[in-house]
């Protein structure tokens, strides 16, 4: 059974992450693997805990060696990071940007450039990195809030006229299907197909924004397509795919789909932890969408409340000291964004990180078992 250090002084937590991760330790594999509802190491239980913004990969100044060096030191061991985030200025899967407009047809290297060097500096570091591949927030919302008006499929921020409206999205198949949505599908794995600590969320909160309110066919096209792809004799890296189900349509779908490997659920509540149960897969429960993610400033939480909130979560999320794999932990902090976040000027920064928050997590957070952290493989 793996050590967990909740109870440690801060200090000794320190001194024990710093002795992990100075000294090279001898060659070993290390594979993250699914057994029903428990994540192993080694065939061991592992507890993933996480901590982060979503749009670290798509802003360039974003200092990610830095942030991930952080989580390293507190034992931070998963991050979750979007492939298309609507509210950067910087990159995305596409060439061009808002301002003048975004080519869908044309793949941008930049962007696919950073989010491989991300999930190997994360690999190294062995840090898991959850990419969600599409999001459903995205399909609403107005000018004030820089959803679907900042969205690169909206037809008024490229030059293709694939979708004019929101519902359009869920039209597979089809032309955009096949000419945008499919190709980045492929090129996120072709690029990140070597690594192991991955695992590939097809949409992030489909079915409460429009998405898959009556079928689960759009994550289920998603999960086909990854699920193909992982699979090929030649692909060597991660094969866990997650869904983000919100309503029972979807959720069930999830629970019974054997291609489905992890189950995310966002969270409203401190207590809804509590009434998730064995789904016979493991559970990754994040408080995105609650009002522990922001800051006081930005219609959040006062910082003693906020903290006291995320650490309710936190225990109805691990009950008990066991590390049993069946429950993993992923912390929303928008205060990353800094002033920024709801405007069309995104810019996170290292320096807004909360370390009150990262040194609760970490107490959370398993001692990492001694294995190099480069030969991590999720499989």
């Amino acid at each position: 059974m793996l050590d967990l250090p909740r109870n440690r002084p801060s200090w000794v937590l320190k001194s024990i992450a710093v002795l992990l991760f100075a000294f090279p330790l001898a060659s070993q594999s290390m594979t993250l693997t699914r057994a029903g509802s428990r994540l192993l190491i080694d065939n061991k239980p592992i507890r993933l805990v996480g901590y982060g913004c979503y749009g670290m990969v798509s802003e360039s100044s974003f200092e990610s060696e830095t942030f991930l060096n952080r989580l390293t030191e507190s034992r931070i061991n998963l991050v979750r990071v979007w492939v298309l985030f609507h509210w950067t200025n910087d990159l995305t899967p596409f060439e061009g940007s808002r301002a003048s407009r975004y080519d869908l047809l044309k793949q941008n290297d930049a962007f696919y450039s950073r989010l491989k060097n991300f999930v190997g500096m994360a690999e190294e570091r062995g840090i898991v990195v959850q990419v969600c591949l599409f999001d459903g927030v995205a399909l609403t919302g107005d000018n004030s809030t820089n959803r679907w008006p900042n969205f690169p499929y909206n037809t008024v921020n490229n030059f293709q006229d694939y979708l004019t409206s929101p519902g359009q999205f869920n039209d597979v198949p089809s032309e955009w299907w096949s000419e945008v949505t499919g190709p980045l599908i492929d090129r996120v794995v072709d690029e990140l197909g070597n690594f192991g600590n991955l695992i590939y969320e097809a949409v992030n909160e489909p079915d409460t924004h429009g998405l898959d309110t009556t079928s689960p066919q759009f994550d289920r096209d998603v999960v086909d397509r990854l699920y193909d792809l992982l699979h090929r004799p030649d692909y060597q890296g991660s094969k866990i795919i997650s869904v983000n189900p919100e309503a029972a349509l979807l959720r069930e779908w999830a629970i019974s789909y054997g291609k489905v490997d992890l189950v995310s659920y966002h969270i409203k509540s401190t207590d809804a932890p509590q009434g998730i149960s064995d789904v016979g897969k493991p559970v990754l429960i994040s408080n995105d969408g609650d009002t522990s993610q922001r800051t006081e400033a930005f219609g959040g939480l006062d910082p003693v409340s906020r903290l006291a909130r995320i650490q309710s979560m936190l225990d109805n999320t691990f009950p008990n000291e066991e590390v049993d794999g069946t429950r993993h932990f992923e912390c929303l902090d928008k205060g990353l964004y800094g002033s920024t976040w709801t405007t069309d000027n995104y810019d996170p920064r290292y320096e807004n990180r909360n370390e009150e928050i990262i040194e609760l997590l970490s107490g959370y957070a398993p001692i990492i078992p001694e294995r190099p952290a480069s030969q991590l493989r999720l499989r």
